[in-house]
């Protein structure tokens, strides 16, 4: 999770330490279809208008925190290495593809 700036990483741990949380499966599955929708509203503009700009950090923050509350929620469950190996790969690549999605509307924006 290299790729998240520094501020933005901590704030999401920070909500998901702090907040009630219902730590469960569908979480994850509801972040990953929030992320991919996101996904394809930048992929889809022509040019980011400043109504998608303003939501989009908001939007990402919490498909961010839906990410990584899930995977600390599988993390804890205490599943064996190889299975534990997987699926931080598997949501360091949703977190990544997040970050990928805020730089391209960043970068069609100018």
């Amino acid at each position: 999770m290299s790729d998240i700036p520094d501020r933005l990483r901590s704030r999401v741990f920070f909500e998901c330490y702090t907040s009630e949380f219902n730590l469960e499966d569908s979480l994850g599955y509801q972040a990953a279809a929030e992320i991919e929708r996101l996904e394809k509203e930048v992929d889809n503009a022509t040019q980011v208008n400043a109504e998608l700009l303003i939501d989009l950090p908001d939007r990402l923050e919490g498909a961010l925190i839906g990410v990584i509350a899930a995977y600390d929620s599988l993390y804890r469950e205490g599943e064996d290495a190889d299975i534990d190996d997987r699926l931080r790969v598997r949501w360091e690549r949703r977190v990544n593809a997040s970050v990928d999605i805020a730089r391209r509307a960043l970068d069609k924006e100018d």
